[in-house]
C-alpha cells in the first residue's frame, strides 16, 4: 500500500462562513449521513451514535462546505477512523516540518429552519420517534476526507444543498448558476467525525406540540421553549384544568 501526503485543493463556498470555535465533533469509524436523527449509545469504552430515523427532505436544505486545517485532536480522530478499514491508498500524513499542512472538509447544515419545517410537516413517523425519544439528536455537521469527484464538483459550484434521493438516502446536490451539476454520495467519503444538534419544543397557537428550533448539543433552550415534549404536555394539562 502506498502512503503519501495528500494536500487538498483550497475550496470554499462563498456562503459558508466561519466554523464556530467551540465546535464539538464526535469521532466515528462507521457510516453516517448528514441530517439523520438518532441517539447516543454509551458504553464503557466509547459513545456511538445510533440512527433511528432518516427524514425525507423534499426541499433543498442549504449546506456549507469548508476546509479546515488538521489539529492534533482531529488528526487523531482521522487515524482512529481508519482502523479495520482496507484499501486506504491515500493516507494523510501530518508532519510539523512540512510548510503546507493537510486539511479536511466540514459539511454543515446552515438552514436549520428548513430542517425544522420538514420534520414538523413532512415526516410523521420520524416526528413521533423524536417525541418519544429521551434525548433525540440530529447530525448537523460532518468531518470528512473528500474523494476527487467531491473536490471537482465543489470547485465548480456556487451552492450546495442536502436532499433525500429516490433511495431514501441523504445526498449533497451541487449547483452552479441555479442549475444542478452533480450529486455526492456520503458513503463514498471517508467520514471521521460528526457534530450533533438538540431539539427545542414549543406549543403552537392551536395547542399543538411542535419542534421550535435546533440548537447546538448541550446548549439550553430559551424560556419560551422546552427541551422535551413531556414538559409542554404537562403544561397543557395544567392549563386545561383552569377552564
Amino acid at each position: 500500500m502506498l502512503f503519501f501526503t495528500v494536500l487538498f485543493i483550497s475550496v470554499f463556498i462563498a456562503s459558508c462562513g466561519v466554523l464556530p470555535k467551540n465546535n464539538n465533533f464526535h469521532p466515528t469509524n462507521s457510516e453516517i449521513e448528514l441530517g439523520v436523527v438518532g441517539e447516543k449509545q454509551k458504553s464503557i469504552r466509547k459513545t456511538n451514535f445510533e440512527t433511528f430515523g432518516t427524514p425525507k427532505y423534499d426541499a433543498n436544505i442549504k449546506v456549507s462546505v469548508s476546509e479546515v486545517l488538521f489539529t492534533k485532536k482531529s488528526y487523531k480522530q482521522y487515524l482512529n477512523s481508519l482502523k479495520n478499514k482496507k484499501g486506504i491508498d491515500n493516507m494523510i500524513v501530518m508532519n510539523d516540518s512540512i510548510q503546507s499542512k493537510p486539511r479536511y472538509t466540514v459539511v454543515k447544515i446552515e438552514n436549520r429552519v428548513s430542517v425544522v419545517n420538514s420534520l414538523n410537516k413532512s415526516n410523521f413517523e420520524v416526528f413521533n420517534y423524536l417525541k418519544k425519544s429521551n434525548n433525540p439528536l440530529l447530525v448537523l455537521s460532518l468531518q470528512l476526507i473528500p474523494n476527487q469527484e467531491f473536490l471537482s464538483l465543489i470547485k465548480n459550484s456556487d451552492a450546495v444543498y442536502l436532499k433525500t434521493d429516490k433511495q431514501s438516502k441523504q445526498r449533497l446536490f451541487i449547483y452552479k448558476d441555479e442549475k444542478e451539476i452533480g450529486s455526492i454520495d456520503f458513503s463514498k467519503q471517508l467520514i471521521f467525525g460528526y457534530e450533533l444538534s438538540s431539539f427545542c419544543w414549543k406549543v403552537t397557537s392551536r395547542k399543538k406540540i411542535e419542534i421550535a428550533t435546533l440548537i447546538n448539543e448541550n446548549q439550553n433552550c430559551s424560556n419560551s421553549t422546552k427541551d422535551t415534549p413531556e414538559a409542554l404536555e404537562k403544561e397543557l394539562i395544567k392549563s386545561s384544568f383552569k377552564f
